[in-house]
């Protein structure tokens, strides 16, 4: 089924439109020519006419009346439509009469330039004219029959009107046809990006190098394609990194508040566990902070303040902080570990504002799968 509002029957319907134009154009163009032919034809056969009424009245004009009456006889009956010629001379007399056509009629055509007649449904040109040959004054009329000629206007205009509406339509089917085979590719684009979802995002289009516009949609879809999988792969990568930046904090907080719930405590360990819970809850709202500004990050707008930390500090810190975790998830340690860290006497050059969030990263997993935070080895 043919939908009138797409791209193909729009095409298709301004190709046919133009065509029309052109076409009514060309077949105006010809109409006028054709008419203008038959027109030029019968006005050259009527100043024929005259051409030769005039050699024929000069060749006899010093014979008696009788012999140019005879010699303007048989010019009309040697010359196609030869009867309708007229002639006046001499005294007003009829030297040649029109056979064909009433002789009032003929006597009526304008003079000194060629004009229509009328004879019923019938057109003739004529024209009519005056001379004067060795003193004695002539009139002088021809005419010819436009019949032929009108007729075969006629048909030829039935056959424009035929025709013109006739290879429009074949022309309409051939433009629909042949939109459909050039659109034919959008389509197998089309089909092809519907195939695609966050699951395939790596696949891209077909792209045929034919150096036109379909070339250029294709390309643009894969670069499209392509900043779209970026995009999907960094939000991914930042909810991983969410998770994970957050779950060392949560694991803490949840941590103290259960050691913390375990027994009654003194008011000192019960403000400990409590400051250890907003340390953690301030550094949450920070990664907050910068979770939102991830973005200004991976532009390269966000610019980060770094300080040397000394690790063995650092990691101390940490530790601390993680400590009543380790409690709950780590057995009480051995003979022969130590409870301290040795971390060797070197230097970060990190975010201090990030620093807690690189050691709880590390000891968190330890804890979790039961390797010591330190030994003797």
């Amino acid at each position: 089924m043919i939908a009138f509002h797409s791209l193909r029957s729009r095409l298709t319907f301004w190709y046919a439109l133009i065509l029309l134009a052109g076409l009514l154009i060309f077949a105006g163009w010809m109409w006028f020519a054709v008419s203008g032919y038959l027109a030029a034809s019968a006005d050259d056969r009527i100043t024929q006419k005259m051409q030769g009424l005039n050699s024929a009245i000069e060749t006899e004009a010093d014979e008696s009346i009788n012999a140019l009456h005879e010699e303007l006889r048989e010019f009309g009956i040697e010359i196609p439509e030869g009867g309708l010629t007229a002639v006046r001379g001499r005294g007003g007399r009829e030297l040649l009469q029109p056979v064909g056509i009433p002789e009032s009629t003929l006597w009526a055509a304008p003079e000194g330039h060629i004009g229509d007649l009328f004879v019923g449904p019938s057109r003739y040109r004529g024209l009519r004219s005056h001379i004067v040959v060795k003193g004695e004054s002539y009139d002088l009329a021809a005419a010819t029959s436009t019949v032929e000629g009108d007729a075969f206007l006629q048909q030829f205009r039935w056959l424009l009107f035929g025709a013109v509406p006739m290879m429009v339509l074949l022309a309409s089917f051939g433009g629909y046809w042949m939109s459909r085979r050039a659109l034919a590719p959008v389509d197998e684009l089309t089909t092809a990006a519907r195939r695609i979802s966050l699951d395939n995002l790596g696949q891209r289009l077909d792209v045929s190098k034919t150096g036109d516009e379909l070339e250029r949609l294709g390309i643009t879809w894969n670069e499209m394609l392509a900043r779209l999988d970026n995009a999907v792969q960094r939000m991914r990568q930042f909810t991983a990194d969410a998770s994970h930046e957050l779950r060392t904090p949560i694991s803490i907080i949840r941590t103290t508040a259960e050691l913390a719930l375990r027994r009654e405590r003194d008011p000192q360990e019960y403000r400990q566990a409590l400051a250890s819970v907003q340390r953690e809850a301030e550094w949450m709202t920070r990664l907050a902070e910068d979770l939102l500004l991830l973005a200004r990050a991976d532009a390269g707008t966000l610019t980060l303040r770094s300080e040397h930390i000394d690790v063995e500090t650092l990691a101390r810190t940490a530790a601390a902080e993680a400590s009543p975790m380790a409690e709950v998830v780590s057995p009480a340690p051995s003979a022969g570990q130590n409870d301290g860290i040795f971390v060797g006497i070197f230097v970060l050059h990190i975010d201090p504002m990030r620093d807690a969030c690189l050691c709880g990263s590390i000891i968190s997993p330890a804890m979790r799968s039961g390797v010591p935070c330190a030994s003797n080895d």
